[in-house]
């Protein structure tokens, strides 16, 4: 693989930069501020970590956690690469923060991986980019929301490139940034799934088939709710295993959906626990049979690939998980809740066979993502971009 030496950046009248790229190293700033909860980013920060190259050298910024699942992963982290700011800073001052780390660390590029919304830290990194003409690359984990559009547009414009999880986040990201290069990034998965230590950990001997919900609980677009509805309506219930906790701190939230799955209880056997450090530990503890991705929307749908990484296939809807479920090789496909309803039915009776899972490992792995990101990065510093 190449290597790079730290580059100067220059801005041109025309809003271009120029580099030069012949020495041996490289250095990156990863803004990481918006971790509203740990579960698949958590993976991929590891994964990042654990495989960096010898000649690439990564300082995180990240925000101090304000839950307590986030705290426990944090404290995990030490060391003078790890920056920390408070996510109570308004805009101004976390900007000010993040230039004082640029000029301390001396970054080649800066990186704002974030999710669905483009928000306040991603605001932050833009007003540091324009201060000291560092190039920047915003990497999208989500479908730019439409709620925060005139926001997203403005931020995304300022990118120098764009790194989107998904064609669908690409091709969303083009309404808002038409002219802004874009790259398709494949998050690495690590397989997480220990099956010594969740045979440790296995609690009961049961017959009864079991699928899995793994996610957040509050969040439209993930279906949860829709899910349970579905089930309500089978006239035979599988087993259903919930692993996720809320991000919202609003009652009306919280109070929809635990009333569906109180409801649900009722009916059926349902086991229901928080964000743990290894959720696919549990879930093969717990023996499941099926990931169900209920999803109005994904972008690259971290639980989808996980599962299929730990050798759980999935019932999916179809769109939302298209870079992980093709066709009936990894699982199987609905198109409404009609049908996911008729599917939970044949797997309450064992009528659903599993297929053989086929997964591409080697576009999952730590290696295959910095293979395609230092090639995105080396065209950024080698050419510059208007």
């Amino acid at each position: 693989m190449a290597s790079y030496q730290r580059t100067q950046a220059t801005r041109s009248p025309q809003n271009t930069f120029t580099f030069s790229t012949n020495g041996v190293a490289m250095k990156l700033l990863v803004a990481l501020m918006n971790m509203a909860g740990i579960g698949g980013m958590e993976n991929v920060l590891a994964a990042w970590d654990s495989s960096v190259p010898d000649h690439v050298s990564i300082t995180w910024l990240l925000s101090k956690p304000r839950k307590t699942k986030e705290a426990d992963f944090y404290d995990k982290l030490h060391g003078d690469k790890y920056y920390w700011l408070d996510p109570t800073m308004d805009i101004i001052e976390r900007s000010r923060v993040t230039i004082n780390i640029i000029d301390k660390v001396h970054p080649d590029v800066l990186i704002a991986p974030t999710g669905t919304y483009v928000g306040s830290h991603v605001s932050s990194v833009v007003i540091a980019k324009v201060a000291r003409a560092i190039p920047t690359i915003i990497w999208l984990h989500g479908k730019p929301s439409l709620g925060t559009a005139l926001s997203s547009a403005y931020m995304l414009k300022h990118a120098d490139a764009i790194w989107g999880c998904g064609q669908t986040v690409i091709e969303d990201a083009n309404h808002f940034a038409p002219n802004v290069p874009k790259l398709h990034i494949t998050n690495p998965i690590l397989n997480r799934c220990d099956k010594e230590a969740a045979i440790g950990d296995k609690r009961e001997d049961h017959n009864e088939p079991t699928v899995l919900y793994c996610g957040r609980l509050d969040a439209d677009q993930k279906g949860v709710d829709l899910l349970i509805e579905a089930m309500l309506k089978a006239k035979q219930k599988p087993r259903l295993a919930i692993i996720g906790g809320f991000t919202t701190e609003s009652q009306e939230v919280r109070h929809r959906v635990m009333t569906l799955i109180n409801e649900l209880s009722k009916a059926a056997s349902v086991l229901q626990a928080d964000w743990s450090d290894n959720p696919w530990n549990l879930a093969s503890a717990l023996g499941v049979d099926w990931t169900i991705i209920p999803s109005i929307d994904e972008g690259e749908p971290l639980v989808a690939r996980e599962s299929l990484a730990c050798g759980i296939p999935l019932i999916a809807i179809h769109g939302a998980t298209e870079i992980a479920l093709t066709g009936k090789e990894n699982g199987i496909q609905f198109t409404t809740y009609a049908e996911l309803t008729e599917l939970l039915e044949r797997v309450a009776t064992n009528r659903l066979a599993k297929p053989k899972i086929q997964i591409q490992s080697d576009t999952m792995t730590p290696q295959h993502m910095w293979t395609e990101c230092l090639e995105s990065i080396r065209l950024l510093l080698a050419d510059g971009l208007s």
